[in-house]
């Protein structure tokens, strides 16, 4: 399995909404997210391990799908970072 972070960026005027799909979709969904939402920054995080990003997008409502951004993220050490960087370059 993979680690994969979700970001769903949406506006104060559809934040209820999005709310409400979720807990539609899924009770335990909000349990799994951080929100910046009192902060005035509409938008939600979740890190989720998944075997695929396919799956993560499965995780989430039909509805608000297309407004999630997903990323297969990882864990380096100061070594493994210099080597990533350096096969990057």
């Amino acid at each position: 399995m993979a680690e994969y972070m979700i970001e769903l960026r949406h506006t104060a005027e559809n934040c209820s909404q999005i709310l409400d799909e979720m807990m539609d979709y899924d009770d335990e969904l909000l349990d799994m997210f951080t929100w910046g939402c009192k902060s005035g920054e509409h938008i939600g995080w979740a890190l989720v391990e998944a075997d695929n990003k396919e799956e993560v997008g499965e995780m989430l409502p039909p509805a608000i799908r297309d407004m999630a951004h997903i990323v297969e993220v990882n864990r380096f050490n100061a070594e493994e970072m210099r080597r990533q960087h350096e096969q990057v370059s």
